[in-house]
């Protein structure tokens, strides 16, 4: 995934999960940088909980974090 892509998809989704955080998205990227999948499927266990407003249990799936890696 290029370093592009990963950063835009960390802000879109912290956009949603947790918009304070979208400020150590550079952090992220660079911490996380060839291990995307992990960070992606960790974002979303910490955050795509029932107890979050915009919980969706068809996210955060393996398959749906290769498929946001593919796009």
């Amino acid at each position: 995934m290029k370093k592009e892509d990963f950063r835009n998809l960390l802000i879109d989704l912290l956009s949603v999960y947790n918009k304070d955080k979208i400020k150590d998205v550079e952090l992220m990227v660079d911490k996380y940088a060839g291990l995307e999948f992990d960070a992606i499927k960790t974002l979303f266990i910490k955050y795509n909980s029932r107890l979050n407003v915009n919980y969706d249990p068809t996210k955060g799936t393996d398959k749906h974090v290769i498929f946001l890696i593919a796009k």
